[in-house]
């Protein structure tokens, strides 16, 4: 039987992992490449743990104090601001191919979105990583 949640902030976390063993077997590795679905997330990213720790935390503390209805239901209207994202975008000619934290050498290869890539060009000021499918 499928879980069943009673709130949103129960799906926060324990992201599910997919072994990528088409792309371990596709290119004879004899490793395991694991993907971390962020996308599961109620709002498709790891700032969800994030956001919700600092509830939790200003919760704990008393620093957040709103009418008792409000209270019961843990319903808050919340505005988070974050600096703006330090991911670097991979394109592959005009295609959007996902983002990472690092950016990578060029020439150097790497596996992002179930194929394996090789860097071009890397854009820092613009945080662009240009790739080729290899």
């Amino acid at each position: 039987m499928a879980n069943i949640f009673r709130s949103i902030d129960e799906l926060i976390g324990n992201t599910p992992l997919l072994e990528l063993s088409n792309l371990e077997k596709k290119h004879g590795l004899s490793t395991r490449i694991l993907a971390k679905l962020e996308y599961f997330n109620p709002a498709g990213s790891v700032k969800d743990r994030v956001a919700k720790a600092m509830l939790d935390d200003a919760e704990q503390k008393g620093l957040i104090v709103g009418l008792a209805g409000e209270r019961i239901i843990n319903s808050y209207k919340f505005y988070a601001v974050f600096k703006d994202s330090e991911d670097y975008t991979v394109r592959c000619d005009s295609e959007e191919i996902g983002t990472i934290t690092n950016p990578i050498p060029v020439g150097d290869r790497f596996a992002l979105a179930g194929r394996v890539w090789e860097v071009k060009e890397v854009d820092v000021p613009r945080r662009l990583i240009f790739v080729k499918s290899v």
